[in-house]
């Protein structure tokens, strides 16, 4: 097996072994992928080693839900959504508390901005005793559009409309449209998006259904009005043509497509993304596996990965694996270094 003794100029080398003691006297863990409650996303942009400057670097931390406690170094920094400016150097965060904590090692470079999201993974009974709750969503369409939503008293806009951060359980849906009232008692099952139709039986019997099949979680808009998610197992549209963009913030994928509906018929539409370069590299080396299949040993140039997450490790036989799982986007520079010496 090769050994590589070169690394990129992203990974610095320590100084001398007592600033590599320094930190380690910390004994800071690196916890990446599956934990407890949820899964940290690395982003596009992942850097591991140790630099130190002025505070001119950036971390973005978000997650869903919102609300997440920050630890940095032992010190509670806030709730996500979180935007910090901090020196470049090495730093242990803590995302959630208790048991569901997530905590992992991140490095930052002078200049650099770096995004961490989490997003909670877990069944209802075992979230139950969890100071972290799973929330639900709503979708509401009405035909026609443009009825008023009204959730548990609570004025939400006009239909179509996605309602987020709803607790799992059950919810009063008050839905006012052309002189109509119409209400109903909704039962969200926790972490799930569910979608309720609102019309007259005439409309209701014309219309038909769309299924999307995409490999990333996208949203749906049509005439720049948000209608649907693409993990909502369907959507009901009007019968005829319709211009739909489909899209990810995070991952920067976009693209436009038409579809025909047909009265009382589910159409499918099939999505697929294109792929993005990510460079790998580990010091001293590391062997990468990407999603289970062995991709070679770093250095690794321009490996063509689908956008979305994929599980990596990097293994070295006397210094055992890490973990990670890495966001890939089209907003690039997309890259993994990792100083596997670190614990």
């Amino acid at each position: 097996m090769a050994r590589h003794a070169t690394v990129p100029d992203a990974i610095e080398e320590f100084k001398s072994e007592s600033d590599l003691a320094a930190v380690l006297g910390r004994q800071p863990y690196l916890r990446w992928g599956l934990g407890a409650l949820g899964v940290v996303v690395l982003s596009a942009s992942a850097v591991v080693g140790l630099r130190g400057g002025a505070s001119n670097a950036s971390i973005q931390i978000q997650s869903k839900p919102v609300g997440i406690q920050v630890r940095i170094n032992g010190e509670v920094r806030g709730r996500t959504p979180l935007a910090l400016s901090l020196a470049p150097g090495t730093y242990d965060v803590v995302l959630g508390e208790g048991d569901s904590a997530e905590r992992q090692q991140i490095v930052l470079a002078d200049d650099e901005k770096s995004s961490l999201q989490y997003v909670l993974r877990e069944n209802p009974a075992a979230a139950a005793g969890s100071a972290i709750a799973v929330t639900s969503a709503l979708s509401v369409i009405t035909e026609p559009a443009g009825g008023v939503i009204n959730i548990d008293g609570v004025d939400r806009g006009t239909a179509p409309i996605l309602v987020e951060h709803l607790s799992a359980g059950d919810h009063r849906l008050v839905v006012r449209n052309q002189g109509a009232v119409y209400q109903r008692a909704v039962t969200l099952r926790a972490g799930e998006t569910s979608t309720v139709v609102v019309g007259t039986s005439v409309a209701a019997a014309s219309a038909g259904w769309l299924t999307v099949q995409a490999p990333l979680p996208l949203q749906i808009h049509e005439a720049g009005g948000l209608i649907g998610l693409t993990e909502t197992s369907r959507l009901m549209l009007s019968p005829g043509d319709h211009q739909l963009t489909l899209s990810d913030e995070k991952t920067g994928f976009r693209v436009s497509r038409v579809v025909r509906i047909t009265p009382g018929q589910t159409t499918t539409l099939a999505v697929e993304v294109p792929r993005s370069s990510v460079n790998f590299n580990a010091t001293p080396w590391a062997e990468v596996w990407i999603d289970g299949e062995r991709a070679g040993e770093t250095p690794i140039g321009n490996a063509m990965l689908p956008l979305g997450n994929h599980q990596i490790e990097l293994r070295h036989p006397q210094l055992g694996t890490k973990r990670l799982t890495l966001s890939v986007s089209l907003n690039g520079p997309n890259r993994v270094a990792v100083n596997m010496r670190d614990r």
